[in-house]
């Protein structure tokens, strides 16, 4: 990737990872990552793209399972381990490019 476009722009261009801290501020994809039950929430979901682009049966779906797994305690018992992180990776990167 870094050498695609430091080719197409003649630039110098470096990745780095950024793994998303638990109190990210922003609601993109997986930025609730800590918080699965903020994705129950429209006006969380409507900020979202792909939750915008998904069909609506799917989303529907998809959120009453995320729903009963939040209820039951299946969502805790299958992910709560993840709770425990600080920051998760879920492979994000910032590109930056600089000219040479």
């Amino acid at each position: 990737m870094v050498d695609i476009i430091s080719s197409a722009t003649k630039k110098t261009v470096s990745m780095r990872r950024f793994p998303l801290p638990k109190d990210i501020k922003d609601k993109f994809a997986a930025s609730c990552w800590a918080f699965p039950e903020r994705y129950l929430d429209a006006a969380i979901r409507n900020g979202i793209s792909s939750f915008q682009r998904m069909p609506a049966q799917l989303l529907a779906d998809g959120l009453a399972k995320l729903k009963h797994d939040l209820e039951s305690g299946d969502w805790l018992v299958k992910h709560g381990e993840i709770l425990n992180f600080d920051e998760y990776d879920a492979g994000y990167y910032f590109i930056s490019a600089a000219k040479e």
